[in-house]
């Protein structure tokens, strides 16, 4: 029997469910777990559609596309993004994964001439996800994307003592981050999902001037890490750590890992992350263990903290892409 490729819907949660737990995240110490609904991480994503592969009425694969708002070229345009690309494991070494993406691709090659996706460059599949065939469209890489965890547990100094770290409303936080980032490709341009109530927003206030925002965010309503192994013994020091700073400790085995992102960071001059994350530190409940952020390879390097996590993606595009097109907005809780 051949493939079969339908639109999902909240009917086909459980399936999906199942198929998220059949696989990783790009790293065999976490597994992603988006129960109890699989859709609430796409709804946070964009006008969302994901696609199922069937063989023999089985779900063996799917794949999301989401609609999004981003600044291209100084203004808002729609922007596809590839994503949730997951096959079962017994069909890593057919053809399924072509057949799904060919198939979504036509549908949405007469809306755009080009759709994106971001790998972790620990997923050992990337290779089949990107190499040329006849079965895909052409694949060009976009960007890179740092994603770099900072602990909670590890006082950490601001940069500027002269600046003020003070809560925003989402309107106060919208009108200076939209103000900031036109211009930028790949910032985020959705008022709707930038005021959406899953965290808080922070800015830098230097006299009357607002000179940097962020959102803190805690997506663990739609998607979380669960520990798929007793972490290395880095654990045994971290925790005491933790317990002295009151902050989750890091997971055992089957437990979940508690994280939160600095997102929808912009900034007029100047570097503040470090700024917000000390406050977040130091006032605010401490309901994460690291915060992550998505930078670029020189400013990740930057980053000395000590017991910093990181990893990284390569953002790829399917399709005719403009030559000139950049990647430089790094945003994770839009990937």
């Amino acid at each position: 029997m051949s493939y079969i490729v339908e639109v999902l819907d909240q009917r086909n949660n459980q399936d999906l469910l199942n198929l998220t737990n059949t696989g990783g995240t790009g790293s065999d110490l976490f597994r992603v777990d988006r129960a109890p609904d699989f859709f609430a991480l796409s709804s946070e994503m964009g006008d969302t559609v994901t696609y199922g592969l069937l063989r023999e009425e089985k779900l063996i694969g799917c794949i999301a596309v989401s609609r999004q708002t981003r600044f291209i070229r100084d203004s808002a345009q729609n922007v596809y993004y590839l994503h949730d690309l997951r096959l079962h494991p017994d069909y890593f070494s057919t053809i399924a994964y072509y057949r799904l993406v060919h198939h979504v691709y036509h549908i949405y090659r007469e809306k755009t001439e080009w759709v994106f996706v971001t790998l972790l460059d620990s997923n050992r599949n990337t290779r089949i996800l990107t190499k040329e065939t006849s079965l895909l469209p052409p694949v060009s890489l976009l960007g890179k994307m740092v994603h770099v965890g900072i602990p909670m547990f590890i006082p950490l100094r601001p940069n500027s003592p002269q600046g003020q770290v003070v809560r925003l409303t989402a309107d106060e936080a919208w009108n200076e981050y939209s103000q900031t980032v036109r211009g930028i490709n790949f910032a985020p341009a959705d008022y709707e999902r930038f005021c959406a109530v899953n965290g808080y927003f922070l800015g830098i206030r230097e006299g009357r001037e607002i000179i940097a925002v962020c959102k803190i965010v805690d997506q663990t309503k739609s998607r979380k890490l669960v520990a798929a192994k007793t972490l290395p013994i880095y654990r045994l020091l971290m925790n005491p750590l933790c317990a002295w700073k009151g902050c989750p400790p890091l997971p055992a085995k089957g437990e979940i890992f508690r994280h939160g992102y600095l997102s929808y960071y912009a900034s007029k001059a100047g570097d503040y992350r470090r700024d917000f994350l000390s406050f977040v530190t130091r006032h605010t409940p401490l309901n994460f263990t690291f915060v992550f952020m998505g930078l670029s390879e020189s400013e990740a390097t930057a980053w000395k903290t000590p017991f910093k996590l990181q990893l990284s993606s390569t953002i790829y595009t399917y399709g005719l892409n403009p030559a000139d097109l950049t990647f430089d907005y790094r945003e994770l809780t839009l990937v």
